[in-house]
This record gives structure tokens, sequence and C-alpha cells, in this order.
């Protein structure tokens, strides 16, 4: 299977800052109005009970850093 290099154009240098603020408040945003993830919070759960945990760690967030959530 080949790979494929895809990529978000707020992540590159040259994109202004204030659209990629627009795009994330907007994301949050819609999450918040249309409570998109609620279906997932039994798989979540489940997820994290089948490893004895309670804990998810983001190593993908976007600021060049962790965040536990």
């Amino acid at each position: 299977m080949n790979r494929l290099h895809l990529f978000e154009f707020e992540d590159l240098p040259w994109f202004p800052g204030f659209l990629r603020n627009y795009g994330t408040d907007f994301l949050q945003f819609l999450s918040n109005k249309t409570n998109m993830f609620v279906p997932l919070i039994p798989w979540i759960e489940k997820g994290l009970q089948s490893v004895g945990t309670n804990q998810i760690i983001d190593l993908a967030s976007g600021e060049a850093e962790e965040s536990c959530l």
C-alpha cells in the first residue's frame, strides 16, 4: 500500500494565523452546538475500561506539546 502524504493548510508556515484561529474556533462551535461527539462517549469509555485506565494523552493536538484530556 502506498503512503499518501497529506497536509493541512493551517500547518503551513505561510498560512495566516487569524484564519487558523477562525477554523479551530468554528470547529469548537460546531462540536458544542451539535453534540457530534456524544455518540462516541460509550465507545471511548469501553476502550478505556478495557485497558484499565481513565486517561487519554493526546500527542497530536497541534500545539507541539502533549495534552492530557
